[in-house]
């Protein structure tokens, strides 16, 4: 797998991609690994 059509394609396409990734890690991460009742969530 290539990253080159990624880096032919238009701005818009690379900077949703470039967005939508890390925000995707970023869910996951606190869908299956933080906890709801938590000291840090207790305090927002």
């Amino acid at each position: 797998m290539s990253l080159a059509p990624l880096f032919a394609a238009p701005f818009a396409v690379q900077l949703r991609v470039f967005t939508v990734v890390p925000a995707f890690a970023l869910g996951t991460w606190l869908i299956f690994f933080s906890r709801k009742g938590s000291r840090r969530h207790r305090a927002k």
